[in-house]
């Protein structure tokens, strides 16, 4: 055999060999991660007392050595922080057998109790409830709708609306006038009704669902109806801060559209009321549409809080 063959032959083996050690390493790698889910599942990480952070990465790395690696790897702590309620620790695992090194991620409770190789983040994930069969038609009075004036009021007042809608714009004051004359006695609960032509009602209407969350949906209704003529994202954000909202946790609800179901559904409920236009308002079972100035409101409310009084007195 020549000497050109000879090198050939001798550096397959060394490549077949590293191979064979390569792939020990990536399936001793897979098996750890298995062991380590398994043990976990079955008996738990031994939980302790509370201890820093430093010391319980220590314990978890040596849980790991002793009872899961078993002499054919070894793994060393690199660095461990705070995350989410959890500590992280970033580790390197060392085979015994071939010296082959990989970095690894595990994560473990900060009472020491749980340890598990991997985590999924769902914070983004948005839960919708199935609807049961038989269940009735959704109320007006919903709840968590977001509600203008005195929410004891005994008459509530509900109104279809889209901040982009310049009829809504001029019926804004007139709704501002009659929780004025009545601040006591009445409530209007607002629902979205988005017109399919305004292009900005929709992140609009999410905007207000997002200050709503943050208990000022009364302050940024305002100054929506006050700025019809500028409702692009940047404008929402900017009036955001000037309510004063915690503008981090809004940019995140309103970019990711957190709200649009929520819009959504009042769009749903007003089809189902026989809204086909805005403003519509809802008192008692007498419909209001259009930009109604504040006397036919008047006259409706004073029939109804009378109503109301009689009842009062006819039950005492």
């Amino acid at each position: 055999m020549d000497k050109e063959a000879t090198l050939t032959e001798h550096k397959e083996i060394v490549r077949r060999n590293r191979m064979r050690q390569s792939k020990f390493w990536k399936w001793s790698t897979l098996a750890l991660l298995v062991a380590l889910i398994i043990v976990i599942y079955l008996n738990g990480f031994p939980s302790i007392n509370e201890r820093s952070k430093e010391k319980t990465a220590e314990r978890a790395v040596a849980f790991i050595n002793e009872n899961l690696l078993a002499g054919f790897a070894t793994a060393s702590l690199t660095s461990v922080k705070e995350i989410d309620g959890l500590y992280l620790l970033d580790i390197d695992l060392v085979s015994n057998l071939s010296g082959e090194s990989q970095n690894a991620t595990l994560y473990v409770t900060k009472d020491g109790k749980l340890l598990f190789p991997s985590a999924i983040d769902i914070s983004s994930f948005k839960y919708a409830a199935p609807v049961e069969e038989g269940t009735e038609d959704v109320s007006l009075e919903a709840a968590d709708d977001p509600i203008l004036g005195n929410p004891e009021a005994v008459l509530t007042i509900v109104e279809y609306s889209d901040f982009e809608c310049p009829f809504c714009g001029e019926v804004y004051w007139t709704v501002k006038l009659v929780l004025e004359e009545y601040p006591e006695d009445v409530q209007f609960v607002y629902k979205n009704f988005l017109i399919e032509s305004h292009t900005f009602a929709q992140k609009a209407a999410e905007a207000a669902e997002c200050a709503n969350l943050q208990g000022k949906f009364l302050a940024y209704h305002d100054i929506l109806f006050q700025n019809q003529d500028a409702l692009g994202i940047d404008d929402l954000k900017k009036y955001a801060a000037d309510v004063g909202l915690d503008t981090e946790l809004f940019t995140r609800c309103l970019d990711s559209g957190a709200m649009a179901e929520e819009v959504a559904l009042d769009m749903s409920e007003g089809l189902q009321e026989g809204v086909s236009g805005t403003p519509t308002f809802f008192i008692g079972e007498q419909k209001i549409e259009g930009n109604q100035k504040f006397a036919a409101f008047q006259t409706i409310i004073e029939e109804g809080l009378a109503k109301i009084r009689q009842e009062a007195n006819s039950s005492s």
